[in-house]
C-alpha cells in the first residue's frame, strides 16, 4: 500500500514496550494523544503574584542560590491507547514454510465481566494432519480444489507468553491459544501479552496457503478473540467466514528472503535492504484495522485505479490477463465511490487485491482482498471483486459476529453490489429473485449449515432481498437516511440484529415489527 515516510519508517522499527505500575496493572504503550494535550495556561480559580516592577523603591533582588536538588519524582504514567493494539515481528523461511512471530498485543477488557485467561486465534492448527482427519475444514464437494496433489499439513505451537512482565502458563487447544492469567482481568483494565509462537504454512488453496512462489496469510495470526463476557473461539467451520473480530492498531515488521514484494493491510514501508543473509524487512503500520493479513510473491504485477474519492486501489495479478486485472481495478475504484457517496467515507487511502488459488472465488480484509486466479480472469470476477471491496464497510468499518450473525455483512454486501452493477433494473431483478427463492432459504447460524449454497441462499441472497423490501418500506429517502445512520452508529464497532432494527425503526419512525417478523429468525 501507501509508501510510508522514512521517519514513520524508522519508528516502527521498534516494539511499543508496555511498563507495569506498582500495584501490577498493565500501563499501555507511550503514545501522543493530542487531544490529552494542554497549553501552558491560568488554572481558572488560582492566584497569579503580581509580578514586581522596578522604581526607586524597589529592593535590590537578593543573590540567585544555586537550588537543593530536589530527589527523583516517578514519571508520570502515559495514557492507555484509544483501542487494542498489536506490535508484530515476523520473520519467514519459503523453503520450509515456517513463519516465526513475536506477537505483543495490549488491550482492555470492556466487558462486565471478569475472566482469567486470554484466548487467541490459532487457525493453522485447522489444518494439522490430526485435525482434518477428526473435523475437516473443507466440505467433501471442495476437497479436490482446496488440497493440492502436494498437499503437506500446517500448524501453529507456542514457545512461551508473558502477562504484564510476568511469565505464565500457555496452552494451544485445537484453533485456540489459551493464556492463564496470574490474577484476574476487571472490567475496564488493561493487560499486556507478549507472545512467542512458531507456524509451518500449510500447502493448501484457502485463506492461507502457497502457489508457485506467491505465499498468502489470511487468519493466520494469532489474534485476541471477542470476550463479551465469554470468549467468542469458535472453531474454524467449513462452512462461511467463522471470524469474529475487534478493532485494533497494528504495527508488523515482516521479515522475508530479498526479491519477495509485500502485499499487506496498511501502509507499507519501503523495505529496509537485505542483511548478510539476504533477508529483508518490511515495516507495515494499520490502524482501526479489524485484522491484519499479507501476502508474498517474487512474480505478481499490479496495476492500479483511483477512485474519485481519493482511494488507490492496486490490483496483483499473475495469471490473469492484464486487461482483466486492469478492469478489476477500475471496478472496485467505482464501488468505492459508489460506497461513500451512499454509505459514508471509509477513511483508508489504498486497498490491495491480491490474485491466488482458493477453493473460495474471494476473501476481504481490512484494505486487502484475496480473488482466485480464474475468476479474477473472467468477466464474472467483477461481481467477487466489488463485492469484496463492499466488505470494506460492512465487516472492516461495521463489524458483526460473522458466525453467529453472517446476513449482518453479507446481504449488505451482496444488496450494495447489486444496487451498483444493476442500476435501474434492480427492482426488476430482484422481483425475479423473490419469486425464485428457495423455500428452505434462512437466515441463521454458519454452524447450522452443511453446504455453502445453503448459506449463500440465506445470509446473501435472502438477507440482500430484506434490504431491498425495507427500501420499500422506508421510501428511498428513509433507506437513504437508514445506510447512513447505521454506518455512522456502528462504526469501528460491532453490529448485531437488534442494532440492525433499532436503527431502521428511527428511519420510519415507528415500529417494523410486522416487517420483520416475516423476514427475522
Amino acid at each position: 500500500m501507501r509508501r510510508l515516510r522514512a521517519g514513520a519508517a524508522a519508528l516502527l522499527l521498534a516494539l511499543a514496550a508496555a511498563a507495569c505500575s506498582e500495584g501490577g496493572t498493565a500501563v499501555a504503550p507511550e503514545r501522543t494523544v493530542p487531544e490529552r494535550t494542554v497549553p501552558e495556561q491560568t488554572v481558572p480559580g488560582q492566584t497569579v503574584p503580581e509580578q514586581q516592577t522596578a522604581g526607586p523603591d524597589a529592593q535590590e533582588p537578593a543573590a540567585q542560590q544555586p537550588a537543593a536538588p530536589k530527589p527523583d519524582a516517578p514519571s508520570p504514567a502515559p495514557p492507555p491507547p484509544e483501542r487494542t493494539t498489536y506490535e508484530i515481528r515476523l520473520t519467514f523461511r519459503p523453503e520450509t514454510r515456517a513463519l516465526t512471530g513475536v506477537t505483543v498485543v495490549v488491550a482492555r477488557n470492556d466487558a462486565d465481566a471478569a475472566t482469567n485467561e486470554l484466548r487467541l486465534s490459532a487457525y493453522l492448527n485447522a489444518f494439522r494432519a490430526d485435525r482434518i482427519a477428526e473435523r475437516d475444514p473443507v466440505l467433501p464437494e471442495h476437497r479436490k480444489r482446496a488440497y493440492p496433489p502436494d498437499f503437506a499439513e500446517g500448524g501453529l505451537d507456542v514457545r512461551g507468553a508473558a502477562v504484564d512482565g510476568t511469565p505464565v502458563p500457555v496452552e494451544v487447544r485445537g484453533e485456540s491459544i489459551v493464556v492463564s492469567l496470574p490474577e484476574p482481568w476487571a472490567p475496564g483494565e488493561w493487560r499486556r501479552l507478549e507472545l512467542e509462537w512458531d507456524a509451518t504454512l500449510p500447502r493448501v488453496h484457502h485463506r492461507f496457503g502457497m502457489s508457485e512462489d506467491a505465499y498468502w496469510f489470511g487468519n493466520a495470526l494469532p489474534t485476541l478473540f471477542v470476550f463479551d463476557g465469554e470468549w467468542r473461539d469458535y472453531a474454524y467451520e467449513a462452512v462461511g467466514d467463522p471470524f469474529y473480530a475487534a478493532v485494533a492498531d497494528y504495527r508488523v515488521r515482516i521479515t522475508a528472503p530479498d526479491g519477495y514484494a509485500v502485499v499487506a493491510t496498511g501502509d507499507e514501508a519501503e523495505p529496509v535492504p537485505a542483511d548478510e543473509a539476504g533477508f529483508a524487512t518490511t515495516a507495515v503500520e494499520a490502524p482501526r484495522a479489524r485484522d491484519f493479513a499479507f501476502a508474498l510473491s517474487r512474480s505478481h504485477e499490479a496495476v492500479a485505479a483511483e477512485a474519485e474519492s481519493g482511494l488507490r486501489v492496486n490490483v496483483h495479478y499473475r495469471h490473469a490477463s492484464k486487461a482483466r486485472a486492469e478492469a478489476a481495478a477500475a471496478a472496485a475504484a467505482g464501488m468505492a465511490d459508489f460506497l461513500e457517496r451512499t454509505v459514508g467515507e471509509l477513511g483508508t487511502r489504498e486497498a490491495d487485491i491480491f490474485e491466488n488459488e482458493m477453493f473460495v472465488t474471494g476473501m476481504e480484509y481490512p484494505g486487502f482482498v484475496l480473488v482466485r486466479a480464474d475468476r479474477l480472469n473472467a468477466a464474472a470476477g467483477l461481481e467477487t471483486v466489488v463485492h469484496e471491496i463492499a466488505h470494506q464497510w460492512f465487516y472492516g468499518a461495521v463489524g458483526n459476529d460473522q458466525v453467529a450473525e453472517p446476513w449482518l455483512d453479507e446481504a449488505f454486501a451482496t444488496f450494495l453490489t447489486d444496487a451498483y452493477r444493476l442500476g435501474g433494473k434492480l427492482d426488476a431483478t430482484y422481483a425475479e429473485r423473490l419469486r425464485a427463492v428457495r423455500a428452505d432459504a434462512a437466515l441463521g447460524d454458519v454452524r447450522s449449515y452443511d453446504s455453502w449454497s445453503a448459506y449463500w441462499n440465506g445470509n446473501y441472497r435472502l438477507g440482500a432481498l430484506m434490504l431491498h423490501a425495507l427500501r420499500g418500506e422506508l421510501g428511498e429517502d428513509g433507506f437513504a437516511r437508514f445506510l447512513r445512520d447505521y454506518y455512522a452508529r456502528f462504526r469501528d464497532g460491532v453490529a448485531t440484529t437488534e442494532g440492525f432494527v433499532e436503527t431502521a425503526e428511527e428511519a420510519y419512525g415507528g415500529s417494523l415489527d410486522a416487517f420483520f417478523a416475516r423476514w427475522l429468525p
